[in-house]
């Protein structure tokens, strides 16, 4: 948020996010995959739960281990998953889907080569691993069978959404939001955390001077966004 600490209570996913930290936390394991739109925090509440297990975390994304030579991204994918095991660390893989598209769809010999090694390398990894993806839908069927649990991240529920519009506004020094204003808060139907990360740094180069000014830029956030869902989760 605004302030710099993570707050799990503005995640809204379909899973109660405190429980499954504290699952993870006990069992020191488990293969995870988080889905949703850009922007709904998949990866700060990964970064999140890792810190809770107080474990190391290695981040890699997808296009981290994407090589144009053949074999290679095999051995990259070798590698992160041995560099975890070996150091006792939880691996994060964001952008998951972008190498491991569903090999029904497959015709080059090096794509399906991809996607076998990693359904390798979870079967055999013990430890704590999590994907994140804006494309669940895209992704091999055979990958997805091997998470233990796919937590699905949303946009913001009207009370999230208040709630960070208010902390947001103190912080800057705005006066408090007015009922229409919160009103008009209530209406947004996809805004999401990382809109409010944009803007916060938006105000530092381009000044917010009122709480109009404020919801005026989230509207503009959330009007980059095509879909519309509503929000799904937990919280709702």
């Amino acid at each position: 948020n605004a302030t710099g600490e993570y707050e799990p209570n503005f995640v809204n996913a379909d899973l109660d996010p405190g429980a499954l930290a504290e699952s993870v936390r006990v069992a020191k394991e488990g293969r995870l995959c988080f889905h949703g739109s850009s922007g709904t925090g998949k990866t700060a509440f990964a970064r999140w739960l890792v810190s809770q297990c107080e474990l190391p975390l290695i981040v890699k994304r997808g296009s981290d281990l994407v090589s144009p030579y053949v074999g290679q991204t095999e051995r990259n994918i070798a590698h992160a998953f041995g560099e975890a095991s070996e150091t006792n660390s939880a691996l994060l893989i964001d952008e998951f889907d972008c190498f491991l598209q569903d090999r029904r769809h497959a015709w080059r010999n090096w794509e399906i080569a991809q996607v076998n090694e990693m359904l390798v390398q979870v079967d055999e990894y013990r430890g704590v691993f999590i994907a994140t993806t804006n494309r669940l839908n895209a992704m091999d069927p055979a990958i997805l069978r091997r998470f233990d649990i796919k937590v699905e991240f949303g946009y913001l529920a009207p009370q999230q959404i208040e709630v960070l519009f208010q902390k947001h506004c103190q912080l800057l020094g705005l006066d408090r939001p007015s009922a229409t204003i919160v009103n008009d808060l209530r209406q947004l139907t996809n805004a999401t955390v990382g809109d409010f990360a944009v803007i916060s740094r938006q105000s530092r180069l381009n000044r917010i001077s009122s709480p109009e000014m404020f919801l005026s830029r989230l509207r503009k956030e959330c009007s980059f966004r095509e879909e519309g869902k509503r929000p799904i989760g937990f919280l709702n």
